[in-house]
């Protein structure tokens, strides 16, 4: 049974941990480090990062620390409509970009435009074969792309990083 002092204790150690933990980002506490590019080579490194170590395999890479490569993904998954493909550029994008079918039909095909946190911004029904969506109101950062087609099971979602 909790008795009052330690339902205060764990209401104090919540209240004063929790604000610490919401919306940090990677952070590693090292002795030393230094970030340097040139025209095609990025170098990131650390003194003191006690554990990292990177893994493939024929069909995947796992890295692990705080280092990691810049990717820019575009497609996450692939189409699951037979016969239609999607191209979503440029990206990255400072203000617009085009939602082209490049191939196959565009009848009843929808896309809806999510933030990182999966909230729905704009929701349109496809009624050109090329489509231009403006991110031009929309803060820096990374978009979701979702195409699908109510008739039909499954979507596409592509990747979109603002500038």
């Amino acid at each position: 049974m909790f008795t009052m002092k330690k339902l205060a204790t764990i209401f104090l150690v919540t209240c004063l941990l929790l604000p610490l933990c919401k919306g940090k980002a990677q952070e590693v506490i090292s002795s030393a480090g230094a970030n340097g590019t040139s025209t095609s080579v990025q170098l990131s490194w650390t003194v003191g990062e006690p554990i990292i170590e990177t893994g493939s395999g024929s069909t995947y890479i796992l890295t692990q620390g705080f280092h990691q490569s810049r990717l820019t993904v575009t497609a996450i998954d692939p189409s699951t409509f037979s016969g239609v493909e999607f191209n979503v550029f440029p990206n990255p994008t400072a203000s617009q970009v085009n939602l082209v079918i490049s191939k196959g039909y565009l009848r009843g095909f929808q896309f809806t435009l999510l933030n990182s946190e999966g909230k729905t911004l704009l929701y349109r029904r496809l009624s050109n074969q090329n489509e231009i969506i403006n991110l031009g109101s929309y803060s820096p950062g990374i978009y979701l792309l979702r195409i699908q087609h109510p008739g039909k099971p499954g979507f596409q979602t592509f990747s979109i990083v603002k500038h």
